[in-house]
């Protein structure tokens, strides 16, 4: 990169781990009429923390792959959800899409359960005590059918108390409820 800069007379930035030092540089060459002036910036807390990131992004996606729920995260302030490939699995609902926010998602709640499922979520994060959040519903599958989903949510606050962000997952408990129907039914059929 050294004999580049000199070649071309063109300024030129690179990143560069010296193993001796254990430490990572960003490295800028100025070459002039005179030669070359190196300038070295040490970068190696911020290339660890990169990796702490992608480590910690890895683990969030491998959890994600690992679980039978739907992992969401709801970035509060910017309306964006992220929706893990449990959505495209238990629902058949696209997780990568680009306008996926709150709307998107109250969208595919049965109307009949919608406006109890947007007070409670709204009650969670307005109201400073309330850490967790959890509700039964109705929930449209990219297929038009309803699953009976169990949604919990944990609500980050910044120091201030502040909703920025909610995390969670959802269940699909369609089976639990086929079964309690079913015992509901065969009780009625025994009190008689």
């Amino acid at each position: 990169m050294y004999h580049k800069a000199v070649e071309t007379g063109q300024i030129i930035s690179f990143e560069e781990y010296y193993p001796t030092q254990k430490k990572w540089f960003e490295v800028t060459t100025y070459p002039s009429a005179n030669g070359l002036a190196v300038y070295f910036k040490d970068i190696t807390s911020r290339k660890e923390i990169d990796a702490r990131i992608l480590e910690a992004n890895e683990r969030f996606e491998k959890v994600a792959e690992a679980t039978n729920e739907a992992i969401w995260d709801w970035n509060i302030i910017d309306n964006t959800i992220f929706r893990g490939k449990g959505f495209t699995t238990l629902f058949g609902l696209d997780s990568t899409g680009a306008n996926l926010n709150l709307e998107a998602w109250s969208d595919h709640i049965f109307s009949a359960d919608r406006h109890r499922v947007l007070s409670t979520i709204n009650e969670a994060i307005n109201n400073p005590d309330v850490k967790v959040w959890e509700e039964e519903y109705r929930y449209e599958k990219g297929d038009g059918k309803f699953a009976y989903v169990l949604d919990r949510g944990i609500v980050i606050r910044d120091r201030q108390g502040k909703p920025v962000r909610m995390v969670g997952a959802m269940q699909d408990i369609s089976y639990l409820k086929e079964h309690e129907q079913h015992l509901k039914a065969l009780n009625a059929v025994l009190n008689k």
